[in-house]
């Protein structure tokens, strides 16, 4: 039987992720995001499309940036702290391909707050901005904030602001996030 190439298995894999999105009809984290077209694929660790014109997952590289810039992406969030990226400047080289960029840091759990949350939905309510690449270094505060912003920010219920937050890359900081909208 013959292998199909590495790059067909990959398409189809991107295809497969990005063609059928669940988008929530209960939250969008930006009217923007409503009106939206659906992002391109960029192949990124845990990449996810949990709302049209916004692309989730794990740290990119720069090598993934310039297909981002390729691709029309304008805007890349980080929500990695500077100690996180070592000597490697993300911001520099975003803007030097033409985007923009935007860092809100955030600490761990600690850094799992309603204000954090809010910052990065502010962060997304511009339509010059997209489509946006958001990220952290899996991708599992991206979807910690953008439950938490749901659940407390919008007042939806904490099983669907967790769905919400599991469509974006929440994982590990699941059980952190409960705990927090059930207060």
């Amino acid at each position: 039987m013959p292998s199909l190439p590495l790059s067909r298995i990959l398409a189809a894999t991107l295809i497969l992720c990005f063609a059928s999105p669940s988008w929530s009809t209960e939250y969008n984290p930006s009217q923007v995001a409503q009106t939206t077209s659906p992002t391109p694929a960029l192949s990124i660790r845990n990449a996810k499309q949990p709302f049209p014109g916004i692309l989730t997952g794990g740290q990119p590289s720069s090598a993934q940036l310039s297909a981002a810039k390729r691709l029309g992406y304008k805007t890349v969030i980080s929500l990695r702290a500077r100690v996180e990226t070592g000597l490697w400047n993300e911001g520099s080289t975003v803007e030097e391909l033409g985007m923009k960029y935007v860092s809100i840091p955030v600490k761990g759990i600690a850094g799992l707050t309603a204000q954090n949350a809010k910052t990065l939905i502010q962060a997304l309510a511009d339509p010059a901005d997209y489509p946006i690449l958001l990220h952290c270094g899996s991708g599992d505060r991206v979807g910690a904030l953008l439950a938490i912003d749901a659940g407390i920010n919008q007042g939806i219920a904490s099983q669907q602001a967790l769905k919400v937050g599991r469509s974006a890359g929440l994982n590990r900081l699941e059980g952190a996030v409960k705990q927090l909208l059930e207060k």
